[in-house]
């Protein structure tokens, strides 16, 4: 079982409001971050200090943040005692661009103690893969008062998987980060052979994949497809990534 983990705690200070339950694409923001994982994952959880946030949110469990004090390491200590596996993936509830491949990657190709992406030399501890053999350690730095994510990773060591693409990693701090939404571009297209939802959410997973797609929205018995771009994806690259499914991409409306 593929067990997600994602935090909620921020306090969301730099965006002024509760970043998570803002609105792009006509939903809050942590229902895209469900919404992917739950294209990869078994089990999502979201590790949340009021269990009743996000009530509208459905086949999600929710766990409580066990710390006094919002901070990223406390909420991954909450997540893995909470875990039945052991190991599971820990995302954040600002980061929802996130590729679903990437997601299984990280499952997939997994090393303990920890494994996390290097894109283009930085190195991302969300999204990452956290085994529980790591949380005796966890316990100790989190009890010595360092927070510091990053310290902990070089404390118990970690994997690092080399990819390109940033924008799968984007982080929404600031109203100024959905900027490129609001300019964003939508192109429409009729997919043929989509009969369920199974159907429906392999074709988002497919698009979602492809770097530069921030939206998706299917209708299943209009077999239209609507994309929205943050940059000028060729149409082809879009068919492409459908047909590989199986689907047959007819052309654009």
């Amino acid at each position: 079982m593929i067990e997600c983990y994602i935090l909620a705690g921020g306090a969301s200070r730099r965006f002024g409001e509760d970043k998570t339950l803002f609105s792009i694409f006509g939903k809050p923001l942590i229902s895209h971050v469900v919404e992917r994982a739950s294209l990869i994952c078994d089990r999502v959880c979201i590790v949340i200090k009021d269990k009743s946030k996000y009530k509208f949110l459905e086949g999600v469990c929710m766990v409580e943040d066990k710390g006094k004090e919002h901070f990223a390491l406390m909420g991954v200590l909450s997540a893995i005692e909470n875990s039945e596996s052991e190991k599971v993936i820990i995302l954040t509830s600002d980061m929802p661009f996130v590729s679903p491949s990437l997601i299984y990657r990280l499952y997939t190709e997994s090393k303990p103690p920890i494994t996390v992406y290097n894109v283009n030399g930085r190195v991302y501890p969300f999204p990452g893969l956290y085994y529980k053999k790591v949380l005796k350690s966890l316990e100790e730095q989190i009890s010595s008062g360092n927070k510091r994510v990053m310290d902990f990773l070089q404390r118990v060591g970690y994997v690092d998987i080399r990819v390109k693409g940033v924008s799968f990693f984007r982080n929404i701090n600031t109203r100024k980060d959905l900027e490129f939404i609001f300019n964003s571009m939508e192109r429409i297209f009729l997919v043929k052979g989509m009969t369920c939802q199974h159907c429906v959410n392999t074709v988002k997973r497919a698009l979602f994949d492809v770097e530069g797609v921030s939206h998706v929205e299917v209708d299943l018995q209009k077999g239209e497809v609507k994309v929205n771009l943050e940059s000028d994806v060729p149409f082809e690259t879009l068919k492409d990534a459908v047909e590989r499914w199986g689907y047959s991409v007819i052309g654009e409306v």
